[in-house]
């Protein structure tokens, strides 16, 4: 992986990584299955504690962890466009990346971050110039997201799998420092946060759903083209609104109340990631699937999830099939 940039220090990052499987660590480090219930809007009627994992609403789902953004990097290098720095610099940076040629895109990226550290440590102001560094940094990013799942030579267990992901909140956190005008800086701040502590447990997760929420929502203003900034917002007010009672208790203790949203907030962002880009992720499609499904929207909850069962994928997309078979599944509850 790039060496990572000098600077800031390790960052207490934000929440993701469920829907997927797999469960995560709770805070004393034990292994915990992912739990809990789901509901719509009304969240009046919790179950106790002790009953929390056997309840499910009609979504048929475990609890999201605020936020769920598990494949999300891959997802963002398949349908991304990047914009580069005018000149096509970066063109065949990326198209290594986007086809997952790891080493030879590490190769370039060791040089291209040398000379960003130069050009940072040298204290350049230039806006120019710190927008370039700015696109190397989230650049070595994303490479450090993609070899930590790299299925071939990719981290060997969630202990290497968080200190990459560590690793590339550093690198993303420098690009947002450098130039808080990169959409994509914050984009991968975001992802990077949220894959971290999906390995950190539930407790760190919900403390920095704030911070992940920040970067998405400034992605998201920067750039009105890319769909995965408010497939993530979706994602994160979809997580709120099905929380479990403990990490509704617990969210509740830190925030004082617990953030502002619902169901039919995460629909609007899901169906602005599809205005942005229609059918570019089976797990989108699903997710509107979910969230009519979630507001007793059956019909509509039909054609989404009809949709997400009927995507074209590659023999060896394994995760997206999985959310296909999840499609599925909830369509043969209907």
């Amino acid at each position: 992986a790039p060496a990572p940039a000098p600077a800031p220090a390790p960052v207490i990052a934000s929440a993701s990584s469920a829907g997927g499987g797999g469960g995560s660590k709770d805070d004393d480090g034990s292994a915990q299955p992912e739990s809990g219930t789901e509901t719509g809007d009304d969240q009046s009627s919790s179950p106790s504690p002790a009953n929390e994992s056997s309840n499910s609403n009609d979504a048929g789902e475990e609890e999201h962890n605020a936020s769920d953004t598990e494949g999300a990097g891959t997802a963002a290098t398949d349908a991304s466009n990047e914009p580069g720095t005018g000149d096509d610099e970066f063109a065949e940076l990326d198209r290594l990346i986007k086809e997952k040629q790891l080493s030879e895109a590490d190769k370039q990226l060791k040089t291209l971050l040398e000379d960003a550290q130069k050009k940072v440590a040298a204290g350049s102001q230039e806006a120019s110039e710190l927008k370039w560094s700015s696109d190397v940094y989230w650049r070595a990013a994303q490479l450090v997201y993609l070899q930590a799942v790299s299925t071939v030579g990719g981290a060997k267990d969630n202990k290497e799998k968080e200190r990459r992901f560590a690793e590339g909140v550093n690198l993303s956190k420098q690009a947002v420092q450098l130039c808080d005008t990169n959409a994509a800086a914050h984009k991968w701040y975001a992802i990077l946060l949220s894959e971290l502590t999906g390995l950190q447990g539930s407790k760190v997760q919900i403390s920095s759903a704030m911070e992940i929420k920040k970067h998405i929502d400034r992605s998201m203003e920067l750039d009105d083209k890319d769909p995965m900034p408010p497939f993530m917002a979706g994602m994160w007010a979809f997580s709120f609104s099905n929380l479990g009672t403990m990490s509704r208790w617990f969210a509740q203790k830190l925030f004082g109340k617990l953030p502002e949203t619902s169901m039919a907030q995460a629909l609007a962002y899901f169906e602005e990631s599809e205005k942005r880009s229609t059918k570019w992720w089976v797990k989108n499609t699903l997710m509107l699937g979910k969230t009519h499904l979630a507001l007793k929207n059956s019909a509509r909850a039909k054609h989404f999830l009809q949709e997400a069962a009927a995507f074209e994928l590659s023999a060896s997309d394994v995760a997206d099939q999985q959310l296909k078979d999840e499609a599925k599944k909830l369509l043969s509850k209907l």
